[in-house]
């Protein structure tokens, strides 16, 4: 038998899980690298949603990289400052 502890630690992880993932989405759709469309459910109940990239993968990737790319500059341009004022 399934402890009441353990059923509320899982449901815990279901909801953390849920609540990142639809804030991945959000963003992913937000930067428009994918796109969203309902379809009906082969039951009753609710429509599922499916996602597809909107732009190819190694568009995706090289937006990442650059973005990276930038916050890095930005960082080492900060410890190059510190660096000038302790010297």
């Amino acid at each position: 038998m399934v402890s009441r502890y353990r059923i509320a630690m899982f449901l815990e992880d279901v909801l953390a899980l849920t609540i990142f993932r639809s804030i991945a989405i959000r963003y992913l759709i937000e930067q428009s690298w994918i796109a969203s469309r309902e379809s009906k459910a082969e039951s009753k109940g609710r429509p599922v949603k499916i996602y597809e990239l909107a732009r190819p993968i190694h568009e995706i990737m090289d937006s990442i990289e650059n973005k990276k790319k930038i916050e890095v500059s930005k960082k080492l341009a900060v410890i190059q400052k510190l660096r000038e004022h302790s010297i």
